[in-house]
């Protein structure tokens, strides 16, 4: 149990910004079927990324080549340039 929380402490050390996407489902639905993607892992990400406006930066490869370019601001992290 020590070890879990130690593991707890440091990822709060992160800072990182954790967001409910409960209000995400309805529209998540959709593009799992349109993408082919069996888990809706990927497709909530994605979804979450859309609704923040953010640019969805992955290392998966498998992912972009489904999406085939078809979204913008998906880009392959061997794309991706910070300025």
């Amino acid at each position: 149990m020590e070890q879990v929380r130690r593991f707890w402490h440091d990822f709060e050390q992160l800072k990182v910004t954790l967001h409910d996407t409960r209000s995400l489902i309805p529209g998540i639905l959709e593009p799992a079927q349109t993408f082919d993607r069996p888990t809706i892992y990927d497709v909530t990400n994605l979804a979450l990324a859309e609704s923040l406006k953010a640019t969805f930066v992955t290392a998966d490869t498998k992912l972009c080549q489904t999406l085939g370019g078809q979204l913008s601001w998906v880009v392959p992290l061997a794309q991706y340039r910070t300025t």
